[in-house]
């Protein structure tokens, strides 16, 4: 999964502290919890830091400071379950200046047995 965070209308230099990003999983898949000894980690070119992570059984909620930058957080998710599946829509928002929020497009999955 990558998770793009941009921000319009800030200016060079400027930052949004403390957003979060909440993206819900759709049933049938699960986090490969980066923190587990058994986990595959993936190397990237471009690596983005966030201020914290968090990973649930049904989410991922990412804390970070928006730049007018853009920034990249990838984690990776396993499919477990065949089937088809709504995929929830990601929201992100800023966690003391409400007037920052975002609320993606929900979207459909197909996990199939190869």
């Amino acid at each position: 999964v990558e998770v793009e965070l941009s921000t319009e209308g800030l200016a060079v230099g400027q930052v949004l502290a403390n957003v979060a990003i909440v993206d819900a999983l759709p049933a049938g898949l699960e986090i490969e919890n980066p923190r587990l000894a058994n986990t595959i980690v993936y190397d990237y070119e471009e690596k983005s830091v966030a201020d914290r992570v968090e990973f649930h059984e049904d989410r991922v909620v990412i804390f970070a400071t928006a730049h007018s930058e853009r920034v990249v957080f990838r984690y990776t998710l396993r499919a477990t379950l065949a089937g088809d599946y709504v995929v929830p829509p990601i929201q992100a928002s800023s966690m003391y200046e409400p007037g920052f929020a975002s609320l993606g497009e929900p979207s459909t999955l197909r996990v199939v047995r190869q």
